[in-house]
């Protein structure tokens, strides 16, 4: 499983702050979501704020007010702060938006992905969807979109479309 302490490098600190291998903090999902990218090699780092795409998830939307996340080969969502953090969420969970049944669970967690930013991999900064600086190949949109509040999300375990040895399985 992606989510687990000993195949992320899991240790803590004096004070039990849960640390990723990198030193980062495991505790915000900014640096999850680049521990992956650095691991896999690929992929992007995307985020909301909770202002601008409302989401289902009560730990995302009430407690923490946004969430970044890894997006690899344009498709798959690989988050193990979410399955970690979130109650609702199995570890190892990889959601993938060209998959029909994940669609109602990518709404629920994460809005409407045309109103994700984008963050740079050279500057690490957040770039809005509605800026002029928001790189066009970058812009993703969720095929047969519902309004989110018709959906009852039910979130898959990955088949493993996405397993290596970096995260074991």
């Amino acid at each position: 499983m992606i989510a687990t302490e000993d195949v992320m490098g899991i240790t803590y600190s004096e004070e039990g702050v849960a640390l990723l291998d990198n030193g980062q903090e495991m505790g915000k999902c900014t640096h999850c979501a680049w521990w992956i990218i650095e691991a896999l090699g690929e992929g992007d780092v995307y985020g909301f704020c909770t202002r601008d795409n409302p989401v289902g998830n009560p730990d995302i939307q009430d407690w923490v007010g946004g969430h970044d996340f890894a997006l690899i080969r344009g498709r798959y969502i690989v988050d193990p702060w979410l399955g970690v953090y979130s109650a609702m969420v199995p570890a190892g969970t990889v959601f993938d938006l060209q998959e029909p049944a994940d669609r109602a669970a990518i709404r629920h967690h994460y809005g409407d992905p045309a109103r994700w930013s984008w963050f740079s991999p050279d500057s690490r900064e957040c770039c809005s969807p509605a800026s002029h600086e928001y790189p066009s190949d970058k812009h993703l949109v969720l095929p047969d979109a519902k309004p989110i509040e018709t959906l009852n999300p039910t979130p898959r375990v990955s088949s493993g479309a996405l397993r290596s040895k970096t995260y074991g399985g």
